[in-house]
């Protein structure tokens, strides 16, 4: 489990799957989009974001530019 720091992932995805974010990315849509199940294979660790807090770390960051969102309208439906 890592938080969303980009530095961390892509630390994971190098050390681990020898690819950058953008190379997995690719990965992900190939397999997910084009149904190449033998992609998965190549994927030794596979990167997984929770819902909530990407909901979470969305919604702080809209707040940040623009605001007005309330958590308890956004986030408590989100709840994993």
């Amino acid at each position: 489990v890592i938080d969303f720091c980009w530095a961390n992932i892509n630390g994971i995805l190098k050390a681990f799957n020898k690819c950058d974010a953008g190379q997995y990315l690719q990965w992900c849509y190939e397999y997910l989009i084009n149904e190449k199940v033998e992609i998965f294979n190549l994927i030794q660790v596979k990167i997984y974001l929770c819902a909530t807090h990407l909901l979470k770390n969305t919604i702080d960051k809209y707040n940040k530019l623009i605001g007005n969102i309330v958590y308890s309208t956004c986030y408590a439906k989100s709840k994993c």
